[in-house]
């Protein structure tokens, strides 16, 4: 086995060039030559298709595809926990006089199991630490003494003695009619109110995690609920769950909620998903800052729409450097003979115009626009 490090020699640190290489660097093999011998075109039972391409490999690219193998075999939360253990437990060892090699002596295992003990974390926070390490030591070849007795003991030696009880109560009918009665005097508009409400009932009825409903990581949203999934027949919610914690693969499982007499699931469901299944259009105008929001956008992992695609919104950038104030209504003009009226105008303008022009002049230009936006779009927000 080998192991990517880098330049501090850290095991998962560093960044390549390739995504694959984000998390795990490792990759199976040993020995490997410059080139590997040549791959039978039988590649399954029953198939004697040829395959396309070549059928010899360099070391490199075998070395790449063990690497996104091995990757793609842990799902990116529990990476995270793994490079947290691996990091937690280094930083142990340097300031505890701990040699910082590989394999852990039993040890250095020991006292750091203690260590987390002292300060008070919970036995399966260590549990999880503890496992990242031992997933180290497989991926590396190694001995692994975390599975050693004394280990084993300490762990159990943990749980025995933690009293602390859980503070946490559940989620009754009646506390889920009072969050969602309260959501008017914090939300900031009917539609949030209702998103919330859809979110917290649907949540409460199917049993779902956070992580299945909204998007809580990058690239994410491609495995939450979208409006596609939902069916609402007579009695019944049915809902296609395109992934879970217990369907890394995604499979898909069909998620079937019973109606409630006390609880109107469907119509806060039925309202929400109406409302998101209505395509919007936003459209930001401004001077340079739009124009480099657009180009970070465009760069980012959500895209020039910021992700609200799975909301039916589409974003349309117009930045324009030195824009000034007296831009905006043409500006926009142009922009209606190419699309229809935006449900949200934002304009960000006027920058470029102090010290040109007496502030009582300019903030009397400003509500001018902002007079006639309001002809040219009466039925849009202006942000």
């Amino acid at each position: 086995m080998e192991l990517f490090t880098d330049s501090s020699g850290s095991a998962f640190g560093g960044c390549a060039s390739n995504a694959y290489y984000i998390k795990q660097k490792l990759y199976c093999g040993c020995n490997f030559s410059s080139t590997v011998g040549t791959v039978s075109s039988h590649v399954s039972r029953g198939s004697t298709r040829t395959r396309k391409g070549p059928t010899v490999f360099s070391t490199s690219d075998l070395k790449f595809e063990s690497n996104k193998l091995l990757t793609a075999s842990i799902s990116p939360n529990t990476s995270d926990t793994y490079e947290t253990a691996v990091r937690s437990f280094d930083q142990f060892r340097s300031s505890h006089g701990h040699a910082i090699v590989w394999p852990p002596s039993l040890n250095g295992i020991c006292n750091f199991i203690a260590y987390l003990s002292v300060r008070g974390y919970a036995p399966s926070t260590v549990k999880s630490y503890i496992f990242g390490i031992a997933i180290k030591c497989k991926m590396l070849n190694i001995t692994d003494n975390t599975q050693n007795f004394i280990i084993k003991k300490m762990l159990i030696g943990m749980e025995r003695l933690d009293k602390r009880a859980d503070s946490r109560l559940p989620i009754t009918p009646q506390i889920l009619d009072k969050l969602i009665s309260l959501l008017p005097s914090v939300c900031l508009s009917q539609y949030e109110t209702l998103l919330f409400s859809g979110l917290f009932s649907l949540a409460y009825f199917g049993f779902f995690r956070i992580g299945e409903l909204v998007v809580n990581k990058s690239l994410a949203h491609y495995h939450t609920l979208s409006l596609d999934d939902f069916r609402f027949l007579e009695n019944n919610v049915s809902i296609n769950l395109k992934f879970s914690k217990t369907d890394q693969l995604g499979k898909g499982s069909l998620i079937i909620i019973p109606s409630i007499n006390s609880h109107n699931l469907n119509t806060r469901l039925i309202v929400t998903l109406r409302l998101s299944g209505q395509q919007k259009s936003v459209w930001l105008v401004g001077s340079s800052i739009i124009k480099h929001a657009f180009v970070h956008a465009r760069r980012s992992v959500d895209g020039v729409n910021l992700g609200l695609e799975r909301i039916k919104t589409t974003i349309w950038w117009q930045g324009k450097s030195g824009m000034r104030i007296c831009e905006i209504i043409p500006k926009v003009k142009h922009l209606l003979t190419f699309e229809e009226p935006p449900q949200v105008l934002v304009f960000h303008c006027g920058g470029n115009d102090i010290g040109q022009k007496v502030s009582c002049v300019l903030g009397h230009d400003i509500l001018k626009v902002i007079d006639c936006l309001r002809v040219l779009l009466p039925q849009s927000k202006f942000v």
